[in-house]
């Protein structure tokens, strides 16, 4: 999963199946211990930034592009 600022606003991307869900709450927050529980819903439309921003951190251009 990738969090940016981990907090509520956030979007988790899940590469396995290419889902999108947006973090509406954090329940239980255990960050030094290495977890966190979230509540979350998956969405069905991605706002067009979002989506460029995973493209180029996922599909990076090749240097000399």
């Amino acid at each position: 999963m990738i969090r940016y600022l981990g907090r509520t606003g956030d979007f988790i991307y899940r590469p396995l199946d290419g889902t999108y869900w947006k973090v509406y709450q954090v329940a239980e927050d255990f960050s030094p211990a290495g977890w966190v529980q979230l509540l979350a819903s998956q969405q069905t439309e991605i706002p067009p930034q979002l989506r460029e921003v995973m493209d180029e951190y996922f599909n990076p251009e090749e240097p000399g592009e």
